[in-house]
């Protein structure tokens, strides 16, 4: 498969460059997001986030209004476990798109640059 070859039209050498670039761009993407859904971190347990004193989430108008109750404390974990599984989904929904893009576009790179099969015709 030579890409730039002399025997090419002009469009489709700079087609050619144009796919290599997005191709390497597309792998550099799918690395990153793999490396991001891999190296997150783990999710708190109910009694790990009520040790750290339920504030992880919510913010608070003075100083005076640190003391959580316990349903307060339970409806602050229950949004961290909300925005927990929405950044992994999200996460996940990245590498999807950004594996996708590297098989359509090295899939179009090969296609349009394979050798055409000459036909013969047998008698």
């Amino acid at each position: 498969m030579n890409l730039f070859n002399k025997e090419k039209d002009l469009i489709l050498r700079i087609m050619n460059l144009i796919l290599i670039v997005w191709l390497i761009v597309a792998l550099i993407l799918t690395f990153a997001a793999t490396y991001n859904l891999i190296d997150y971190e783990s999710k708190m347990s109910y009694q790990t986030f009520k040790d750290g004193g339920c504030t992880e989430w919510y913010s608070f108008r003075n100083e005076e209004e640190r003391e959580l109750t316990e349903t307060e404390c339970r409806a602050n974990y229950v949004r961290y476990e909300r925005n927990y599984e929405q950044t992994r989904r999200s996460r996940r929904l990245f590498l999807t798109i950004s594996i996708t893009q590297v098989i359509l576009v090295g899939g179009t790179l090969f296609i349009i640059n394979r050798k055409k099969k000459e036909k013969s015709i047998k008698f």
